[in-house]
């Protein structure tokens, strides 16, 4: 198990040298004398992965803020969940661009279902540390309460497939997400999945029983997204001094 691990670092390694090797330096580009510049480095789409590494495989056209405050419209990025990083299509350029992460604070473009996406950098807009450095999480609701979830995959293993007649080593990938609440007092909430038990547990003890109330008594379930943006929307309305 620890050789399969360390082949998988030892993949992403190289993946990380080979997508810099034609652009030792960083190339910063605009597409007028006006935009601020996007700043990163050239990027070669690997091949050999079982399923794709991006949240959305089709190109969208995003606004992305950056550190200084200047806002970039009309780019067009992929979210590669692998790498934790925004992918650029600057317009008219055959090539790809690894954008420089540190250099942005959020990303915003419509997912796969048309509905605004918004991903942003938790550690830089909260006074809470998340574990984990320096990462993107989709924010899913945002009042007294946020909700946010990093879509973070995973290298789990490898798969032979063979094509005709020729045998390959294809990595698989598996999700790796974690879901955050931020409660109104910046108590911070985390989980891996949504389920109802584990969510309630997750809270502070005097939280578990008026929530689990609040969801009996608005007929609610945790079973998926959109339940626990509606499960953020009941935590605002709860009364603080019942959750002391």
């Amino acid at each position: 198990m620890k050789q399969l691990y360390n082949k998988q670092n030892l993949i992403l390694l190289l993946w990380a040298i080979l997508s810099t090797y034609h652009a030792p330096a960083q190339e910063c580009v605009n597409d007028t004398l006006f935009e601020p510049m996007l700043c990163g480095t050239i990027f070669i789409p690997p091949n050999g992965f079982q399923k794709s590494y991006y949240y959305c495989d089709e190109w969208k056209e995003a606004s992305i803020l950056l550190n200084s405050g200047d806002k970039v419209c009309g780019q067009l990025v992929k979210y590669n969940a692998l790498l934790d990083a925004f992918i650029w299509k600057p317009a008219g350029k055959s090539y790809e661009v690894l954008l420089d992460g540190r250099l942005i604070l959020s990303v915003t473009f419509k997912d796969i279902f048309g509905k605004p996406a918004h991903f942003i950098k938790p550690n830089a807009q909260s006074t809470v540390t998340f574990p984990g450095g320096d990462f993107f999480a989709e924010l899913l609701f945002s009042g007294k309460v946020r909700c946010f979830v990093s879509r973070k995959l995973r290298i789990s293993g490898s798969t032979l497939k063979t094509i005709n007649g020729i045998t390959y080593q294809v990595k698989d990938l598996s999700p790796d997400w974690a879901y955050y609440l931020i409660l109104p007092d910046g108590q911070p909430v985390n989980f891996a999945k949504i389920k109802q038990r584990k969510i309630l547990r997750a809270f502070p003890q005097a939280w578990r029983e008026p929530l689990a109330k609040a969801l009996r008594e608005n007929h609610l379930k945790l079973h998926d997204e959109s339940d626990l943006i509606r499960f953020a929307e009941i935590i605002e309305q709860l009364p603080v001094a019942s959750l002391n």
